[in-house]
């Protein structure tokens, strides 16, 4: 003959205890946490690259306007574009020029790009 299994306890059908729910809260917290705190991570790289960005177009529209300018009159220089010190200077190399622009935005590290303008 076949036994029958006694029925389970009351305590094992009650449900969930009281440390399987600190469990489970203490997961999902740190889960939210960990969320929020690659938000605010991404949210500032995002602003340190939009004001390198920034920085970048006013050097390169220096350039560009210094690249107008005939190559006996070019001469050192600095002048502030959206909140960044921008600081030129100028080498002669024969029929070209070395142009050395370096810029120090106020919020981040300073940072320098050089290119050669041709003499016309």
């Amino acid at each position: 003959m076949r036994s029958i299994p006694p029925p389970p306890s009351r305590s094992a059908r009650a449900g969930l205890t009281l440390v399987e729910v600190l469990v489970a809260i203490l997961v999902l917290t740190t889960g939210a946490l960990a969320s929020v705190g690659t938000q605010l991570a991404i949210a500032r790289l995002s602003a340190s690259a939009l004001a390198r960005a920034r920085d970048a177009t006013a050097a390169s529209a220096i350039i560009d306007s210094l690249r107008t300018i005939p190559c006996p009159s070019l001469t050192s220089g600095m002048a502030i574009a959206h909140g960044a010190r921008v600081t030129w200077s100028v080498t002669a190399l024969g029929d070209l020029r070395g142009l050395r622009v370096a810029v120090a935005p106020s919020p981040g590290r300073p940072w320098a790009a050089a290119t050669l303008l041709p003499c016309v």
